[in-house]
């Protein structure tokens, strides 16, 4: 499905991955601990899927539909994001719901949400 918008964020970096932590209270080592992120198998820190979800509602502000008329909103975490990463939002419905979805650099889909005013 082509987009009908599309909106890039700056690359994730450790320290917004570290800032999530903070804010939301989930130090999993997954996400600070690199030797702990390794072991795991995951190559290293991985950021939040609620950051990636995050995102995908700055880019619905960013494209004028306002948070304060949200009604319900759905997310599917399909991957993971790393630092380095290029993450983009590409907004693909918006009848009968809002619906968009977070891409990395590489089009790999990190989660697909879905919205109602």
């Amino acid at each position: 499905m082509n987009a009908l918008k599309t909106f890039t964020f700056e690359a994730l970096t450790k320290e917004q991955i570290r800032d999530y932590c903070e804010a939301s209270g989930d130090w999993n080592r997954i996400h600070h601990d690199e030797a702990f992120a390794k072991e795991a198998g995951l190559g290293g820190i991985i950021a939040h899927g609620m950051l990636s979800m995050g995102l995908a509602a700055r880019a619905l502000e960013e494209w004028g539909f306002s948070a304060e008329k949200l009604k319900n909103l759905e997310a599917k975490f399909k991957d993971i994001a790393k630092p380095g990463d290029i993450l983009s939002a590409e907004l693909l419905e918006t009848t009968p719901q809002i619906r968009c979805r977070v891409i990395n650099q590489k089009g790999a889909e990190i989660v697909s949400v879905s919205a109602t005013l």
